[in-house]
């Protein structure tokens, strides 16, 4: 009896068996590059997308040029994160105070998080501060959109300080005295108007490792006017000793306490 003989797939296949290997082939190179592309595009996109991250210590400040051509000004102990898109300028404020001269782009948005207030510039220079209780925005110019949460958006312009909490915007106009004074810091003083003592120590803190102390609450209403370098607390000290007959005690880890002179 005879075996027919044995012939291998592809000649059973024939023609049409050999153009079915060839068409998958090429398919399974066309899902590799494809998949290479896809690859290669989501790495090009997270390095658009990637956060750089700045700070300061006490006591110091850091002027930031972003590749953007923006401004960031961080005044002491702050921290920014910065994510920079071709459609999108994304800052976090992290902590502290910072100030930004925007670089105008229709197409990329620059927008700021400061806890819920979102803050987008308007073709803009503005200031921004993180207290306990708020977010502060002080517009030197053009204008910043503010929302708050959920709240409806609103405009605030230059001239103009915004106080931001729990979704309400309050704004105050302010003259270029009041201005100048909130972004002293930028040239590496502190400018005080009138203000009470406490109010006052509360800015000079913000400054040094160590703080300096009233002993008594009554003296915090004491008024303080002048102008005084950032970092140069002593000088700061010696005026209120000079100016309300204050007594000054210097503790061995830098805090000083103010008491009235002979208490």
């Amino acid at each position: 009896k005879e075996v027919a003989p044995q012939l291998a797939p592809e000649e059973i296949a024939g023609p049409a068996g050999h153009f079915e290997a060839l068409f998958g082939a090429r398919m399974v190179a066309g899902l590799v590059a494809v998949a290479m592309l896809c690859t290669l595009a989501s790495i090009g996109l997270q390095k658009m997308a990637a956060v750089d991250r700045y700070r300061t210590d006490v006591g110091a400040e850091r002027e930031i040029r972003l590749a953007d051509g923006s401004l960031a000004h961080l005044n002491t102990d702050t921290a920014i994160e910065v994510s920079l898109r071709p459609d999108r300028r994304f800052i976090r404020l992290l902590r502290g105070e910072a100030r930004f001269d925007v670089s105008p782009d229709r197409r990329a948005p620059f927008v700021v998080q400061a806890n819920d207030a979102t803050l987008r510039a308007l073709g803009t220079d503005f200031n921004v501060r993180l207290r306990p209780e708020m977010t502060e925005v002080t517009v030197i110019e053009g204008g910043v959109a503010v929302r708050d949460g959920e709240a409806p958006p609103r405009t605030v312009t230059a001239g103009t300080l915004a106080a931001i909490r729990g979704g309400a915007v309050a704004m105050t106009p302010l003259d270029r005295a009041q201005i100048a004074q909130r972004i002293a810091w930028g040239t590496g003083t502190i400018a005080f108007a009138g203000e009470p003592l406490a109010q006052a120590i509360e800015e000079v803190n913000r400054y040094r490792k160590a703080p300096i102390l009233l002993g008594s609450p009554s003296l915090g209403a004491l008024p303080v006017k002048g102008l005084f370098r950032v970092g140069r607390s002593d000088a700061f000290i010696r005026a209120l000793v000079r100016a309300h007959g204050l007594q000054a005690t210097f503790s061995r880890d830098g805090t000083v306490m103010l008491a009235q002179n002979g208490r």
